[in-house]
């Protein structure tokens, strides 16, 4: 999945194609009806809906990253562009076992935006499922999803050097990645990312607790991740 994500980025990067070509992208694109609905579910209405999302919604800090990421998503950041699939949840790619095939599917919400964007909506599902097996006392499964997080990592910038992006727009994918995973992690979290099941659990109790995890670790993650990149998502489980 890193080396699916970063030959799709790596060849439309709009560092790497000519302009003309990236302006044009982003309008055929461009997604209005499908990016709205990622605009207002992902972004806001969980933040103005919900009464747990009172405490993010009045961090002042953690709300303007929300800002940054929600603009970036838009495509207004034109220097840090490329195609995307756009919701590159787990629901949205398969993995042989046998033969490590992957194969991934709708992508209907594809824009020319963010390349974090991909990243982030695939390690989302992982962080989450790290806060589920937690609270599963899946014995080695939290440890097993950090290293994985680490390694699909490496394997997109490993990709992404070997096509030519260079190290200053690898890092800015990486900390826009944890942006967007983290605002994935806090909408579950909050009850506004539909039918996911990553949280749910049959013990009430168990499931405030799974959610609260989830919301600090969005939101330390979200705040800390200037630096250390994806690398913030192995810490944070490390510490459940």
């Amino acid at each position: 999945m890193g080396f699916f994500m970063a030959k799709t980025h790596a060849l439309t990067h709009s560092t790497v194609v000519p302009a003309a070509e990236a302006e044009n992208m982003h309008k055929t694109y461009e997604n209005t009806v499908l990016r709205d609905v990622q605009l207002a579910y992902v972004f806001t209405k969980c933040y103005e809906e919900s009464e747990k999302g009172a405490s993010l919604k009045s961090d002042e800090a953690y709300m303007a990253e929300v800002q940054f990421l929600k603009s970036a998503y838009r495509g207004e950041q034109a220097e840090n562009r490329a195609l995307c699939h756009g919701d590159l949840h787990p629901g949205s790619w398969m993995v042989n076992d046998t033969t490590g095939e992957a194969k991934v599917i709708d992508p209907e919400f594809c824009v020319y935006g963010p390349p974090g964007l991909d990243v982030g909506s695939l390690l989302s599902g992982m962080v989450l499922a790290g806060i589920y097996h937690k609270y599963s006392k899946t014995d080695g499964a939290v440890e097993l999803i950090s290293q994985r997080i680490l390694q699909i990592w490496e394997s997109y910038t490993t990709t992404m050097k070997g096509n030519g992006i260079s190290d200053e727009s690898i890092t800015r994918i990486g900390e826009d990645a944890v942006g967007f995973a983290c605002c994935e992690v806090a909408r579950t979290a909050l009850g506004f990312a539909g039918d996911r099941v990553w949280l749910k659990f049959e013990d009430p109790a168990v499931a405030d607790a799974a959610e609260q995890t989830a919301l600090s670790v969005a939101k330390n993650a979200m705040l800390g991740r200037k630096g250390p990149g994806v690398a913030i998502f192995a810490t944070e489980l490390g510490g459940l």
